[in-house]
């Protein structure tokens, strides 16, 4: 499909894994990268957590691209000698598809974390990584026209040392096959993160369609479009599976609106009309813009404070409710022995038993 054109500039701020740090033995950093079935490597620099990659060391690689969903994988690493194995300091992961401009170079820095499938990585600094990107795609059609999914591949290794990190830069610190606490508390996290923002999308959705809110330069034509289908669907029942699969494309492109309209220039992704050349012509016939630094910083800034604070408002609502629920169910306990305790003697009441026991569970659902 295409060629990846990366290079490894350098890293700052890693961590010092090595003993004997006051006599200046510090990291030797080396980065390793995995893309579909290959794996490439840097020169090794001693004793630095600040590693700079010169231009006549190993550090720039030309890498085939052959499905557009597979990521790529970059791992920083300690070097040791002899039987040890090398110690695994951070990792990123790059999805190079479809979210970089061809013919665009991107120098970008990264936060290393210990893995990305953690959702409470972050807590230990592991420095910063900064590299050159540039994809090219031979056929542009292809990336919309392929598989869904890559295929399995593998990744050689000559040696054991060389596995472990291939291992890491993929898949982490975990081991799939091993029950992991933690593993399994980001996943439901990440479950639970997904519904919060697919259900703030659709009640923001609903808000602004029924209240008419300017939607595209100000004009509310979502309104308007979801009113004449729905007056056109209510007096033609038979148009409901038409009028279907028009809202499930009408989504798509609206949820494309919105992310073009994105202060933040380094968010907003392809346009309609990029994907129809596509098809239609073979190549986008949009020209490459240049992102100048700080661009649209003070708009971008102010936007995601706003949803920043939203989130923050959300999970203070969450507390509440969970503590409103505890309190609750305190309640519900203490109620029941209570009532459990008068059942032995004589002044047993039975209305404040049926109460306590039996109608209270509902009350906590209904408070939801």
């Amino acid at each position: 499909l295409g060629k990846v054109y990366l290079e490894i500039l350098r890293c700052r701020g890693l961590p010092n894994v090595d003993a004997g740090e006051s006599f200046g033995n510090k990291t030797d950093a080396f980065v390793t990268v995995v893309y579909d079935d290959v794996m490439v490597q840097t020169d090794v620099i001693d004793d630095s957590l600040s590693p700079m990659w010169l231009p006549w060391q190993r550090r720039a690689f030309v890498l085939r691209m052959t499905h557009p969903s597979t990521a790529l994988y970059v791992g920083v690493t300690d070097y040791d000698v002899g039987p040890l194995e090398h110690e695994n300091i951070g990792r990123i992961a790059i999805p190079v598809g479809t979210n970089f401009v061809p013919g665009l170079v991107y120098t970008l820095t990264y936060r290393l974390n210990e893995s990305s499938n953690y959702t409470d990585f972050g807590t230990d600094d592991m420095g910063t990584i900064t590299l050159r990107l540039r994809v090219e795609y031979d056929e542009p059609r292809h990336l919309l026209l392929g598989k869904t999914r890559p295929d399995k591949q593998w990744v050689s290794a000559t040696q054991w040392k060389s596995h472990r990190i291939a291992k890491y830069c993929v898949d982490g610190p975990h081991d799939g096959d091993v029950f992991e606490m933690r593993l399994f508390r980001s996943h439901i996290h990440e479950i639970l993160t997904q519904k919060r923002n697919i259900a703030r999308l659709v009640k923001d959705a609903l808000y602004s369609l029924v209240f008419w809110k300017g939607q595209v330069n100000g004009l509310p034509i979502h309104s308007a479009v979801a009113f004449g289908w729905g007056v056109h669907v209510v007096e033609n029942p038979r148009l409901l599976p038409s009028a279907f699969f028009f809202l499930c494309g009408w989504v798509m492109i609206s949820n494309m609106f919105r992310r073009r309209n994105h202060p933040n220039p380094w968010q907003r992704g392809p346009s309609f009309g990029d994907y129809w050349n596509v098809l239609v012509h073979g190549r986008s016939m949009r020209v490459p813009k240049e992102i100048r630094p700080y661009e649209n910083e003070a708009e971008a800034r102010k936007y995601e404070k706003l949803y920043s604070d939203r989130l923050e408002e959300e999970n203070k609502q969450y507390e509440k409710q969970v503590e409103l629920a505890q309190k609750l169910a305190d309640i519900s306990n203490d109620t029941i022995i209570r009532t459990k305790a008068k059942a032995n003697t004589a002044l047993a009441d039975p209305i404040a038993a049926l109460a306590g026991a039996r109608l209270l569970p509902y009350q906590q659902r209904l408070s939801r």
